[in-house]
């Protein structure tokens, strides 16, 4: 698939050096800290909503593995200064705060 500006590339080892910040602790969410945590990034999860009774459990796995999640609040604009990718797990979350704010830090 031809990359695009919307979707940067990067490879395993690009990943163990970053930090990323994952929008939504909704499936598709636990899913990304999963992976990326695996991959070797640094993660923090968050969401403005809480964590739905159904993930509660993927939550308390990923906790325990050092993952940081943050649930049931909305982001600090602090967060960004240690952020080098956001990753948003739902599409009306493109238009959040943080999400501007992000992008007027040329942060991916």
């Amino acid at each position: 698939m031809p990359s695009s500006k919307a979707v940067p590339e990067f490879q395993h080892d690009d990943l163990a050096n970053l930090t990323v910040a994952v929008a939504g602790l909704g499936p598709y969410g636990m899913s990304a800290l999963d992976v990326l945590h695996h991959l070797g990034a640094a993660v923090i999860g968050f969401d403005e909503r809480d964590i739905a009774p159904e993930q509660q459990e993927r939550a308390e796995i990923l906790t325990y593995l050092g993952l940081d999640l943050r649930p049931g609040r909305v982001p600090e604009p602090e967060l960004l200064d240690s952020i080098d990718l956001v990753i948003l797990t739902e599409s009306w979350m493109a238009g959040s705060a943080l999400v501007t704010d992000a992008r007027a830090r040329g942060i991916e």
